[in-house]
């Protein structure tokens, strides 16, 4: 992500997105009542008569007050549809759905959060693709992960005497998929001695940017244990949904052992009055409608997760929506 240009005095910023990664962080930055501006392709209506017919598609300049922002059904463009407050001379001012693709620039005009700041900042720096292998000696799963978590192929391995005459057909397939691939780092994990069989037919390069850890189940169960163990995490720093499914997990732990956490509004308002939330979750479907809550954590300087509501993590926290981690348990 690319600032071009900041005005925080007049709520400004005027943003271009680089991978498709930026898309969904601008996706989560636009909220009901925001105003987004730039260039999108438009079919102008021409008059005739009576009638407007549909004319040719034209590259215009338009201002949207937003009020429903989706992605296209091919996930490269961001769909965001509202109200045009201002346009080419010969857009007329009704409902508009505008794009915003990969290296076009847009202003967004809002009231900006710190926390919304911090994660342009952090969108600066390009997110390390990880490629995580989970597997036994019966299956194993690959996923990836960069802007979300995300299973990209399954094998089917054997058990008992089959098992003696195919494993080394299915640690092939593996190993070729993988060849094919491109990433950053490799992670394999997973229960027994499958991944050490794995490991001794990886050629020298795949094995320089490649991290072997052991975790007890396969599948996506693998891929929270890889969370809460931190492995992804010290992977990449930066890494958004990592670092989202590492503070769910961390909530969902203590809530377990009744540890020092609250959930929902109230109890969440209640331990931000008293000062003790150090950090504070909400689901972003929740946002605008608690935005209140969010500035009261900001006040209390408490570290601010916004839980995106598509990726696994996401999945488990919706019924929560707000919940805090405390400093003390109250």
């Amino acid at each position: 992500m690319i600032i071009m240009k900041k005005d925080l005095k007049y709520g400004i910023l005027t943003l271009k997105p680089e991978v498709s990664g930026d898309l969904i962080i601008i996706k989560s930055l636009l909220m009901p009542g925001d105003k987004i501006s730039g260039y999108t392709v438009r079919s102008i209506s021409i008059q005739q008569g009576n009638r407007k017919i549909r004319g040719e598609k034209k590259k215009i300049y338009v201002a949207i007050q937003v009020q429903k922002v989706s992605f296209s059904e091919t996930g490269d463009q961001l769909r965001v549809g509202g109200i045009i407050l201002e346009g080419s001379d010969e857009v007329e001012h009704a409902y508009h759905t505008m794009e915003v693709v990969i290296n076009e620039p847009v202003k967004i005009e809002k009231k900006w959060h710190k926390f919304e700041l911090d994660k342009i900042e952090k969108a600066k720096i390009k997110p390390v693709n990880i490629l995580a292998c989970i597997l036994d000696e019966t299956e194993c799963d690959i996923f990836s992960i960069k802007d979300k978590i995300t299973k990209k192929a399954e094998f089917q391995g054997s058990t008992g005497k089959r098992y003696q005459t195919d494993s080394s057909k299915y640690y092939r397939e593996i190993i070729d998929y993988i060849k094919d691939k491109s990433f950053d780092y490799l992670i394999i994990a997973g229960p027994g001695f499958a991944k050490d069989s794995l490991k001794q037919s990886l050629s020298d390069d795949i094995k320089q940017k490649t991290i072997f850890d052991s975790v007890s189940h396969t599948g996506m169960s693998g891929i929270r244990e890889l969370i809460r163990r931190g492995t992804i995490e010290k992977v990449s720093k930066h890494f958004s949904i990592a670092g989202e499914s590492v503070i769910v997990e961390k909530f969902f732990t203590l809530l377990a052992t009744d540890g020092p956490v609250v959930y929902g509004i109230r109890e969440t308002k209640q331990a931000l009055d008293a000062g003790s939330v150090k950090d504070f979750l909400i689901i972003e479907t929740m946002l605008r409608e608690h935005e209140s809550l969010v500035e009261k954590a900001e006040q209390q300087k408490s570290n601010i997760y916004i839980i995106e509501a598509n990726h696994e993590a996401g999945e488990r926290f919706k019924s929560f929506g707000v919940a805090g981690i405390l400093r003390y348990k109250l």
